[in-house]
């Protein structure tokens, strides 16, 4: 009986269809949110390692168009980094191996989270105020 316990118990916690939280999975981008939140495969996802501007702010209608110009309609990998407050799987993302969050501080669209990626983008960072 015990043993039947620790096989349900390892099933229930540990699935098998489960994806590491290190290892790259594919989703079909349904529509982006904004300029560093994006709708895949039924989940709300929050891109790693950027900010946008925030709603009511210059910038945010482009930045958003720029994502989605960028990435609606098609296959990305990304790897689950974190969970955000509001329950989103915080994700670095790649589109045909070229890394999404670099792609947007690249466009001058968003700007590197310092606080989160400690310098990984090589301090590439914009101002929202850019014209």
């Amino acid at each position: 009986m015990r043993i039947i316990n620790i096989i349900l118990a390892i099933i229930i916690f540990f699935p098998i269809n489960a994806v590491a939280k290190d290892e790259k999975q594919s989703m079909k981008v349904d529509f982006v949110y904004d300029g560093d939140t994006f709708f895949a495969d039924g989940e709300r996802i929050r891109i790693w390692g950027i900010q946008a501007p925030e709603f009511k702010t210059r910038r945010y209608f482009r930045a958003g168009a720029v994502l989605e110009d960028m990435i609606v309609g098609k296959v990305i990998k990304c790897v689950h980094r974190d969970t955000d407050r509001y329950k989103r799987k915080v994700m670095q993302c790649w589109l045909n191996d070229e890394d999404i969050s670099k792609k947007m501080i690249e466009s001058g669209e968003a700007k590197e989270y310092m606080r989160f990626t400690k310098g990984y983008y090589k301090n590439k960072t914009v101002t929202n105020d850019k014209k």
